[in-house]
């Protein structure tokens, strides 16, 4: 389980040190149709092998519904390893 996953959304705000991650979101933005960060985030997280299950941290009813959508992304693996990359991970 993740609790918090999004970091109350440490990780989108706008840094030197994560440009790369949201160049990368910015262009899979436009292939999932207008996917959030946040949505692209919790469908990295349902793609990992781990089969991690997020436990979201909101009670607004809008986000509750955007995580809902999450289903409709299906990352591809190079997308998911991409995203990896990006925001820091290493390839053991």
């Amino acid at each position: 389980m993740a609790w918090s996953p999004l970091g109350g959304g440490t990780l989108f705000k706008a840094s030197d040190s994560n440009a790369q991650l949201h160049a990368l979101l910015d262009s899979l933005q436009k292939k999932y149709g207008g996917a959030t960060y946040d949505q692209l985030a919790l469908a990295w997280l349902y793609k990992h092998p781990s089969h991690i299950f997020p436990v979201l941290g909101t009670r607004k009813a809008e986000r509750i519904a955007r995580a809902a959508e999450v289903e409709q992304i299906s990352l591809t693996r190079q997308e998911w390893f991409a995203l990896w990359e990006a925001a820091g991970g290493e390839i053991p």
